[in-house]
């Protein structure tokens, strides 16, 4: 059976992945929501400056503390947030290496959905009005950064091959897009570390380019030259204030 792909949406999808400079895991499954219609999802982000996970080791961590979401029922999840969400096929621990690494992943591909459906798992997402589920895995450099969990509810039709291939297709993009943001964050919680610094030292400090223009001055800096401001105010010394 021919798959279809809309490489034009792709295309666009990609674009403002890359362009948007807000929050990454809440823009990201809007973009999801407005060029493919996966209108119900979770962002578990796994990647925090510099840290992740072996894909050949899973790390079994609590995910929804810092989960985004769109249009989940986490109110009618609260059972499910609970403790019944690591009876999940998807739960890393319940993972082989082979799957862990896997960049989409179907509840079919780990067991036949007979027994999927008889889980404690599944039957609290589907008393909350969910049934069909599909994970993209995040994985770059044998470590998992995050992973996405795409849902459908129960009148909807199930993701099927053209989801399968879509999501393998973006999931790149996503996982580069996902990593040059945490990498920007982590470099500017440096340079905040650091302006901070600057900023706190007990003697006057100034930064000039090469034409002597002032770049940066700290605090301490901006004091001596208010002091000398205000004596030159005073006293009208023009060699005080030089």
């Amino acid at each position: 059976m021919a798959l279809t792909l809309d490489h034009d949406n792709i295309g666009a999808f990609v674009y403002e992945l890359f362009a948007d400079t807000g929050r990454f895991p809440l823009s990201l499954l809007r973009l999801l929501k407005k060029h493919f219609g996966y209108a119900h999802a979770l962002f578990f982000p796994r990647f925090s400056f510099g840290q992740a996970f072996p894909i050949d080791r899973p790390y079994a961590q609590e995910p929804f503390v810092e989960s985004v979401s769109i249009d989940i029922p986490r109110a009618g999840l609260y059972r499910y947030f609970g403790g019944p969400h690591k009876d999940s096929i998807f739960w890393p621990e319940h993972l082989i290496p082979e799957q862990y690494a896997c960049p989409v992943l179907l509840p079919q591909d780990i067991m036949p959905l007979e027994a999927y459906h008889k889980t404690p798992a599944y039957a609290e997402l589907a008393h909350s009005g969910l049934r069909h589920q599909m994970l993209i895995q995040l994985n770059h450099d044998g470590m998992q950064l995050g992973a996405i969990a795409l849902h459908r509810l129960q009148h909807e039709s199930p993701f099927g091959p053209d989801d399968r291939a879509l999501a393998e297709t973006i999931c790149p993009y996503i996982t580069q897009a996902y990593k040059a943001y945490v990498e920007k964050a982590k470099l500017q919680a440096e340079l905040n570390l650091a302006h901070r610094y600057y900023m706190g030292l007990g003697y006057g400090s100034f930064i000039l380019d090469n034409t002597f223009m002032v770049l940066c001055h700290n605090t301490k800096a901006q004091e001596y030259c208010a002091d000398i401001q205000a004596h030159y105010h005073k006293t009208r010394d023009p060699e005080g204030l030089i």
